[in-house]
């Protein structure tokens, strides 16, 4: 079994655009690129930000999405 690693980001008023996946043939290793992932996801000055793992028998086991608000001016 083996697990891809998909991220998406979209700026605020762009398009969305997915970041090249990385294979993983090791589920805790797969999780440790999903976590960075995330963790970057997290603090991203994206509008929307996020990352999945895909299963080869394709489940998605685990992912988020952060969508970031841009505040408007007053």
């Amino acid at each position: 079994m083996f697990w891809t690693l998909i991220e998406v980001q979209r700026a605020e008023g762009g398009n969305p655009a997915v970041v090249p996946p990385v294979v993983y043939m090791d589920y805790d290793a797969a999780l440790a690129g999903l976590y960075s992932a995330l963790a970057a996801a997290a603090r991203s000055g994206l509008a929307y930000h996020s990352a999945h793992l895909l299963r080869s028998d394709g489940i998605a086991t685990d992912g988020r999405v952060f969508e970031h608000r841009i505040a408007e001016e007053e």
